[in-house]
């Protein structure tokens, strides 16, 4: 803020109180509001105005010498205006040449000396304001000062309170920094377990497959070579069907050539399938395959137990059409025989014997031929107790189906629902 001083008293005069009208300026010199009312107060009726004037005059007069103008003043106090500028003038006190010229002296200076000390008065309540101002200030500061030292103080007691919760919280940090990597390190550590573990699993499964592999070609390789030996057998089978052929009929010659022999008493004759039996224990698979097949075909429950021993034939196809046959037929008889070829080490015997069950008992539980070892020892003792529970009374009832369901064709490799 800009400072002024005022010219008569030489009293700072700040520029608010200008720009408030406070102080005022007059041709560049500044009269300050104590001056003003000092002036104002040593004539109780002259204006503002006038007296304004006067001092305007008195400060502007280039020339102290030069009287105040007339104008100025009003008339009952231009003595007394003229006598202040007179007493004011350097060099006016001079010696009195009369006594009115004494008493208007006097007068001067009694009205000179009345406005300096009420200037000087109005200078001294103003520096006891300021003074008590500025004590008034430097007890908020000291009370300021205060409270800055009690916070000062308090300060040394909050970093060390800081410092131990950060050291605390460090603690803490370093803690738990330290329990996450060990939790880490163990966490790395049942990774690369596993890790390993899976490695060694997936080179079993590997090899397992690899086995897998080389058991499925050499299998293919077997049934490769069955179906040769079957081309062969169908073969060998064509050859004696011609060879049943020639011999049949050389019977029906001998028998129209017997016809003109006298008659003999004949024997009584079995059924015409007991001639097949002998064959099921030839050593060609496909004479055993033909000759179950054939028996199959005479619909005679009696076959029943000449074929159910072939349920644990040497050759594959004997034993899936010794299961097929037993089907067909129609009875119950063959059911245990059937359960135990449940257990057989080949899925395509197994599957063939467990529709040949569902065939005949409408019974199913869920058997899967191609299941574990586990879960077929369950479905076949499932089997076995329901067998043992009521298999006696469907034998005494007659020792047929109940008349089952077909159910569906089943493929092999096919899996039970």
């Amino acid at each position: 803020m800009k400072i002024h001083f005022c010219d008569l008293c030489n009293e700072s005069v700040p520029q608010s109180d200008l720009d408030l009208g406070q102080a005022r300026m007059v041709k560049g010199r500044v009269v300050c509001a104590s001056c003003e009312r000092a002036m104002s107060h040593a004539d109780p009726g002259a204006t503002t105005t006038t007296i304004a004037g006067a001092l305007e005059a008195v400060l502007s007069d280039p020339q102290p010498d030069a009287p105040i103008p007339a104008s100025t003043i009003p008339a009952a106090h231009a003595a007394d205006a003229s006598g202040m500028h007179e007493a004011l003038r350097p060099g006016a006190i001079q010696p009195a040449t009369s006594s009115s010229s004494g008493v208007w002296l006097a007068a001067a200076g009694l009205l000179v000396s009345a406005i300096v000390v009420y200037v000087f008065q109005q200078r001294i309540d103003v520096l006891l304001e300021a003074d008590r101002d500025l004590a008034h200030g430097i007890e908020h500061g000291n009370t300021q000062l205060r409270a800055v030292d009690q916070a000062l103080a308090q300060v040394p007691v909050q970093l060390t309170e800081m410092e131990q919760r950060l050291q605390k919280e460090l603690q803490e940090a370093l803690s738990a920094n330290e329990k996450q990597r060990s939790e880490l390190a163990a966490a790395a550590r049942r990774a690369e377990q596993t890790q390993a573990e899976l490695q060694t699993s997936v080179a079993g499964l590997r090899k397992e497959l690899d086995n897998s592999a080389l058991a499925r070609e050499e299998r293919l390789d077997e049934l490769s070579h069955r179906l040769a030996q079957g081309d062969d057998a169908q073969r060998e089978l064509a050859k004696r069907m011609e060879e049943y052929r020639k011999s049949a009929e050389a019977a029906r010659n001998a028998a129209e050539a017997a016809k003109a022999l006298p008659e003999k008493p004949a024997a009584p004759a079995g059924p015409a399938w007991t001639t097949l039996v002998p064959n099921l224990a030839d050593a060609n698979p496909s004479t055993r395959w033909e000759a179950v097949d054939e028996l199959g075909r005479s619909k005679d429950p009696a076959v029943i137990p000449h074929i159910a021993p072939l349920l644990r034939d040497s050759d594959l196809f004997v034993r899936m059409c010794a299961a097929r046959v037993l089907a067909d037929l129609g009875t119950l008889q063959a059911v245990p025989a059937l359960i135990d070829a449940l257990e057989d080490a080949e899925p395509t015997v197994r599957e063939s014997a467990w529709h040949a069950l569902r065939t005949l008992t409408g019974k199913d539980f869920k058997f899967d031929p191609q299941g574990n070892d586990a879960d077929r020892q369950k479905k076949v003792k499932s089997w076995r107790e329901w067998w043992k529970k009521e298999g006696e009374g469907l034998l005494n009832g007659g020792g047929t189906a109940p008349e089952p369901k077909q159910p569906p064709e089943v493929k092999s490799g096919a899996r039970g629902n």
